[in-house]
């Protein structure tokens, strides 16, 4: 077993994942909707993890499916009633013959290599609908505040900006239609929704200060981004981009 096998062994027990009671996250309703995506499209989720988007997705009417490469939380999935598979996406059969209007990794990305993302992206374009959307959230590279997720897991591998996360895509044969900060959550939690919004406005301040002293414009400094991605028409084949125009 190499290093990175042994920590995804222990992984369940280092994200207390061992019990299945779940929370409300009102931020997958504001990360879905960036990308225009309506029940009852069908949804993957790479990287369910505890299965929270998975109940969502759900319970919003969407057809949603998931992979994960931890076999206990495969079983734990399948136990509750989803389609899921355990393995890379790339890897298992029962996926190379569908297609996908949404592709969904939440906290996936900074786990791969550069190489392994590129490829996955790859992959990810053959499954996908022309109109389909890829979403993604990740710690934030390009932020100092990003650097407290990044480094806070062992098996994260890759750091990823806004320009970071581009230029992976093209290399893809895909295209970053919206990249900014990730949903920030209203739900109240150990703190009141009012302290929230007020510690969300001077977010908004440092960044607008920040952006236009050093970099001539606003940039997301939040700990973690959302990406939407998509079929880079310019690179798509005659086929595929007459597909991509009649599902407009």
């Amino acid at each position: 077993m190499s290093k990175r096998d042994e920590l995804y062994s222990s992984y369940v027990t280092f994200k207390a994942w061992e019990d299945a009671v779940e929370t409300p996250d009102d931020s997958f309703d504001v990360e879905v909707a960036r990308t225009g995506i309506e029940p009852p499209a069908a949804i993957l989720e790479i990287g369910f993890g505890r299965g929270r988007f998975l109940l969502w997705a759900r319970k919003h009417g969407y057809a949603v499916t998931g992979v994960d490469l931890i076999p206990e939380l495969v079983d734990r999935a399948s136990e509750n009633g989803f389609a899921v598979f355990c393995g890379r996406p790339e890897d298992v059969p029962q996926l190379r013959s569908r297609k996908f209007d949404l592709i969904v990794a939440f906290d996936v990305f900074e786990h791969l290599s550069r190489d392994e993302l590129v490829g996955l992206l790859r992959f990810l374009r053959q499954i996908l609908e022309p109109s389909g959307k890829i979403l993604a959230r990740f710690p934030n590279g390009g932020s100092p505040f990003g650097l407290v997720y990044q480094h806070g897991d062992a098996t994260h591998r890759t750091a990823l900006g806004a320009a970071a996360v581009a230029q992976v895509a093209i290399a893809a044969g895909l295209t970053v239609l919206w990249v900014g900060n990730a949903a920030r959550s209203m739900a109240s939690g150990r703190h009141h929704w009012l302290a929230k919004r007020c510690a969300y406005l001077a977010r908004d301040a440092i960044e607008m200060i920040v952006g236009n002293l050093y970099f001539q414009g606003r940039v997301p400094l939040d700990p973690n981004l959302t990406v939407v991605i998509g079929h880079d028409e310019r690179r798509m084949p005659a086929s595929e981009t007459a597909e991509l125009e009649a599902a407009k």
